[in-house]
């Protein structure tokens, strides 16, 4: 049985594939000429980057509909917190400043997040457990 290095999975020993993710499996028996090369990203240039460029590390790591997303999600929610807060405020007396800590809160979740998420994703290439 081979377990597949991505989800866990026992396959059988003559399978190429993992049948539960799809994942190459590789045994003792594939040749040099099978293997292929893993392409490694810095992490260093991962961190800086989703630290000072948030979203535009997701390019680098080669994650185009992540990076996409997370650009166009961003002023979305602010546009959103924006409708929402003035709904609020002419109907309700209720203070703004209510509005800005809940943007400047939901602003630190998604870039602390996006952190995260970049440095697993880059671990995860240089594992060669995801390609792109």
């Amino acid at each position: 049985m081979i377990k597949c290095p991505r989800c866990g999975f026992h396959n059988q020993n003559n399978d190429k594939y993992c049948i539960y993710c799809g994942f190459k499996l590789i045994s003792s028996s594939d040749n040099a000429y099978d293997k292929t090369v893993i392409k490694q990203k810095n992490m260093l240039i991962s961190i800086l980057l989703a630290i000072f460029l948030p979203g535009i590390s997701y390019f680098y790591i080669e994650q185009w509909y992540s990076g996409i997303l997370f650009l166009l999600l961003i002023p979305l929610i602010f546009i959103s917190y924006a409708v929402i807060a003035a709904f609020y405020s002419s109907t309700y007396s209720i203070s703004s400043e209510i509005g800005v800590y809940l943007v400047m809160l939901t602003w630190l979740v998604l870039y602390i997040f996006q952190i995260y998420k970049v440095i697993k994703l880059t671990k995860l290439i240089n594992q060669g457990i995801i390609r792109f």
